[in-house]
């Protein structure tokens, strides 16, 4: 199974989306999948995957800078699943035709009219889902339940690295221990403004002058520029498990080790983003600073449950310095504990709906191929779709001396021998057989046995084959056709009206003086001769005769 994920590290939205399209890969990988990991923008990202210390599973995870929103092979494009993770790209149209799962992640509903014009359409090839971790979607009234089923919306889907459940266990089996006055900043992977800077020296400040005795722990991303890094208290993480400090930063340190952090702190001043759900399922209070627009509905909506206090971007140190020395109860509900919990699901989900759709498609291939085809009261039946009373009908007819005796393997043809090449016409392209019956309000009888051989649709020409049901009659008080005509009325509409065919031959024993009549009076013209071309068999001699080659063009062909 083709599985990729596409989603951009560029710069002013830092990492967030890495991150996160990350650890929904990790799900995959567990399942037992490889992942194609497609990043447009820059390669940085590279060194936050190298930092989360994972070698054994990226060796099923291929992560590569390439700008795939250009990308006009559709053999590059086609997936089984493909999930696409941008605020940039807006023109989805090659991915819905080239794969069978297209997940979205919405987080602020810019992908609705996609879907619900997706939903209308009735040619859309690809399964199209939202996902929408922040639950922008779940109070919305213009969302129908039919469009419900295609929006994965709520905390229940956000992605949270194993780790971070990983370190909840921990602090629920008191194995991990809040330490008061802990304080952690995390701003995400850029922090383009260098808010970490200006929290940093704010609660410094606080720190000193109300003698608070805080621990202070700065989480800078691997794409950060600013002034943090030439602060004395920077150091690498790999020290940091032995530090006596109270104030201590680090730099793109594996998310393992953030976890713990969060898990420990007693408050985490973050940005909206991964860091966010991260944070309020560990820390005791999360404080949000909103440093884009496309973090204010996560940030809104996470306020209005109870779950983070934003931060007044104009009055920070006001609002630090009140949550500091009036300190809120803890609240006594905590419904962080879904966070994530259906993720997992989702993920089978598509595996499951992406398999489901490709048996669909076999399915519809297989109908193409071995489809049956009805002309007014008659139905040819596909020898790949005739049951075993019919197969063993078509058995005695071709084993009927009147028929067999024409036939280049004039001998008879046993019940195994006959369902093995039953059997062998499923893979077959080249060769089409059918069972014709007519059909009318009471009764059902087969009239004969049609087939297309050597059917070549470069050139567009085939080989007929054609024989009567020997123990049918025709009855013509009702019938003004023989079934032979029949037949052939109905094998010329198959090759020239369905398959298209150019030209329709047939060969014929030169002693056959009757099948020649019938399909001279049937339009078909001389073509040529195969001396001694055929084998005959009999009670009383045996020898060679020639074959005959008739042919008709395609009456419409031009």
């Amino acid at each position: 199974m083709k599985i990729r994920i596409l989603t951009e590290s560029i710069k002013g939205l830092g990492l967030g989306h890495v991150a996160r399209c990350y650890t929904l890969g990790l799900i995959f990988l567990e399942m037992g999948y490889e992942i194609d990991f497609f990043v447009r923008g820059n390669g940085e990202f590279l060194e936050f995957l190298q930092a989360q210390q994972n070698n054994t599973t990226l060796q099923h995870f291929y992560p590569l800078s390439i700008t795939w929103e250009n990308l006009a092979n559709k053999d590059l494009v086609a997936s089984d699943i493909c999930i696409i993770d941008s605020y940039v790209v807006t023109d989805f149209s090659i991915f819905l035709t080239q794969t069978k799962v297209l997940v979205l992640f919405d987080d602020d509903g810019r992908h609705f009219t996609l879907l619900q014009k997706h939903l209308e359409s009735c040619h859309n090839k690809a399964k199209l889902f939202l996902l929408n971790p922040n639950g922008f979607y779940q109070s919305k009234s213009f969302v129908t339940e039919h469009i419900s089923k295609h929006i994965m919306t709520g905390l229940e889907y956000v992605m949270i690295h194993p780790c971070f459940h990983q370190a909840l266990e921990l602090l629920q089996k008191n194995l991990l221990q809040k330490e008061e006055r802990k304080i952690i900043i995390c701003f995400g992977g850029e922090d383009l403004q260098d808010i970490s800077y200006e929290i940093f020296n704010i609660l410094k400040d606080l720190d000193s002058l109300h003698c608070l005795n805080l621990h202070i722990t700065v989480i800078l991303g691997a794409n950060y520029k600013g002034k943090l890094l030439s602060s004395s208290y920077l150091q690498c993480y790999q020290s940091c498990k032995n530090t006596e400090q109270r104030y201590n930063i680090y730099q793109n340190v594996p998310q393992a080790l953030l976890a713990q952090y969060l898990a420990i702190s007693t408050y985490s001043i973050v940005s909206g983003g991964g860091i966010l759900f991260e944070s309020i399922l560990l820390a005791k209070q999360t404080f949000a600073l909103e440093l884009a627009n496309n973090q204010k509905v996560q940030i809104q909506l996470l306020k209005e449950q109870g779950l983070v206090e934003k931060i007044p971007s104009l009055h920070c140190r006001e609002f630090l310095e009140q949550q500091l020395l009036h300190r809120k109860k803890d609240s006594a509900t905590k419904k962080t504990l879904h966070i994530g919990k259906n993720l997992k699901d989702f993920a089978a989900e598509l595996v499951l709906d992406s398999l489901n759709i490709s048996l669909q498609r076999e399915h519809a291939v297989w109908k193409r191929k071995h489809r049956d085809f009805i002309l007014d009261n008659y139905i040819a039946i596909n020898f790949c779709n005739i049951n075993r009373d019919e197969a063993l009908r078509v058995l005695r007819y071709r084993n009927n001396p009147i028929v067999n005796q024409n036939m280049y393997g004039n001998e008879n043809i046993s019940e195994k021998t006959h369902f093995h090449f039953l059997h062998s016409l499923k893979t077959e392209e080249q060769s089409k057989y059918f069972l014709v019956q007519h059909h009318n309000t009471h009764t059902t009888q087969d009239i004969g046995v049609i087939s297309l051989t050597r059917i070549n649709l470069k050139h567009k020409n085939a080989y007929l084959g054609i024989y009567k049901n020997p123990e049918a009659h025709t009855n013509h008080k009702t019938h003004k056709l023989s079934y032979g005509s029949i037949l052939m009325e109905i094998i010329k509409h198959i090759a020239f009206f369905e398959y298209g065919l150019h030209m329709l031959y047939l060969e014929v024993t030169a002693r056959n003086v009757q099948a020649i009549r019938f399909y001279e009076k049937e339009g078909f013209t001389f073509m040529g001769e195969l001396l001694d071309g055929f084998k005959q068999r009999n009670n009383l001699s045996q020898g060679f005769c020639n074959i005959l080659i008739y042919g008709i063009k395609n009456p419409i062909a031009t």
